[in-house]
């Protein structure tokens, strides 16, 4: 799975469910309502549950490439993502962070 082209939908939803911590009954159960990569008040729970865990997070939009950066960074391990819909990045940098690819 390349992370960098997973579009938004049930994929990249259940991928970062995954990298929460979520075991398969829960994920099975959960991602069928829980849009990680299309809604940002699910996206928001990933941002809330990380600074929860002591995630250094900036999120923001680059008004010159019209798009979304999110990054995580926690120690050594970091996450970050620019793509044109701000759950899908908040998704793939949160996905890379707790994956520790950079």
């Amino acid at each position: 799975m390349d992370k960098d082209t997973l579009a938004p939908g049930p994929a990249l939803d259940a991928a970062v469910a995954a990298a929460l911590g979520w075991d398969e009954a829960t994920i099975a159960a959960l991602v069928p309502v829980i849009h990680f990569s299309t809604r940002i008040e699910d996206a928001w729970r990933v941002v809330e549950r990380l600074a929860a865990d002591g995630w250094d997070i900036e999120i923001g939009y680059d008004a010159v490439d019209c798009s979304w950066v999110a990054s995580f960074m926690k120690g050594e391990k970091w996450g970050v993502s620019t793509v044109k819909v701000g759950p899908h990045a908040i998704s793939l940098a949160a996905l890379a962070a707790l994956e520790g690819d950079k």
